[in-house]
């Protein structure tokens, strides 16, 4: 950013420097030709995740800008590094060719990537939810808290009032997400809810208006969600959605969110489990935390991304409803007893691509 005693920014610099302002917490991968480029802190933060050369523009000058680059074609692998370390990455692209435009090519961040707002196939994992969680108590400390579940890479999108802050952390540990989402006056929950789920990268949310919640779930998603969604929702439930719908809006500004519905969330149907049973059980993750030992990876024979995520889901949140556990273990019972059903169903889901993701 220029302070008064630098060189005048040259107008490329400019561009950079109010794409970096728009978006001050990511780092800002600048197109100039064939390479993304990063500046200042930027260029330190990824020259050390990414093992880079540091160089410097400007290195006559008194005040030299560190600077690292790579290559555009080859760029996926270096943001995955970025993402997998818990970073948000703000793409700023040429908005035209440069050889059909005479002066300063238009420049425009076009896409904020996070961890826990990711939709492509090569960074996500095909039989696990990528959720980015929000939760909100609308300052009133009460105790209860709203509760969104947004998976962009599905459009799934679900919503909660949870009583007391054990009861959230319990969830944020089932849902294990990406990225989550806390206003940044709930600073014992946030040290709990980084406790119970290490692996999350947090975000400070800022403050979020009553009259703010109705734009926020009618506009830039595929579907207006409001009117519906007051009929079945809490309207702290809301807030919490809301809060997750403004964080993608704002992070893909160009795009329409594959939002249709507001689905309830119902931990109240299920047995709860925290962080600290799941790692003892190694239910999803094994010793070395990955699937590879877990109770998981010796279960999981589907043959869909779908199937395996609802496994993983399922694994998580033990019925507690007699009927409903009654109903599922006659269904095993079914293709139990039917191998050749079992085996004819497998064989024509096998040929099914991933139709929550497509």
């Amino acid at each position: 950013m220029y302070r008064p005693g630098q060189q005048k920014l040259t107008p490329v610099m400019e561009q950079y420097r109010d794409a970096k302002e728009a978006f001050p917490d990511a780092i800002l991968f600048f197109r100039l030709g064939d390479f993304y480029e990063m500046f200042n802190d930027d260029a330190v933060v990824a020259s050390e995740a990414l093992s880079l050369t540091l160089t410097s523009r400007n290195k006559g000058s008194e005040d030299p800008v560190p600077m690292a680059g790579v290559p555009y074609h080859s760029a996926h692998g270096y943001l995955s590094k970025l993402l997998a370390a818990g970073h948000k990455v703000a793409i700023c692209e040429q908005m035209g060719d440069p050889k059909q435009i005479k002066g300063l090519v238009p420049r425009q961040v076009v896409r904020v990537l996070t961890p826990g707002l990711l939709t492509d196939d090569g960074q996500l994992e095909a039989k696990q939810n990528n959720y980015l969680c929000a939760i909100d108590d609308a300052g009133h400390h009460d105790g209860r808290y709203g509760f969104a579940l947004l998976d962009l890479s599905t459009g799934e999108l679900r919503a909660a009032v949870i009583e007391g802050g054990a009861l959230v952390l319990a969830e944020v540990a089932r849902a294990d997400p990406s990225e989550a989402l806390l206003p940044g006056d709930l600073g014992a929950l946030r040290a709990s809810v980084a406790m119970a789920s290490p692996r999350t990268p947090l975000r400070e949310d800022e403050p979020l208006d009553d009259e703010a919640v109705r734009p926020m779930l009618d506009e830039g998603v595929a579907s207006p969600l409001y009117d519906e969604a007051t009929a079945h929702h809490d309207p702290l439930a809301l807030r919490a959605a809301a809060r997750a719908l403004r964080f993608a809006g704002h992070n893909l500004p160009m795009a329409v969110l594959p939002v249709r519905r507001i689905t309830p969330h119902t931990p109240d149907a299920c047995m709860r489990i925290d962080e600290a049973a799941q790692a003892h059980l190694e239910l999803v993750r094994g010793a070395g935390g990955t699937k590879q030992g877990s109770l998981l990876d010796v279960i999981d024979l589907t043959v869909t991304a779908a199937g395996g995520r609802r496994l993983r889901r399922q694994l998580l949140s033990p019925l507690l409803d007699v009927a409903a556990i009654r109903r599922r273990l006659d269904a095993v019972e079914l293709f139990v007893s039917q191998p050749r059903v079992r085996d004819d169903l497998r064989a024509i889901l096998k040929r099914v691509g991933d139709i929550e993701r497509l």
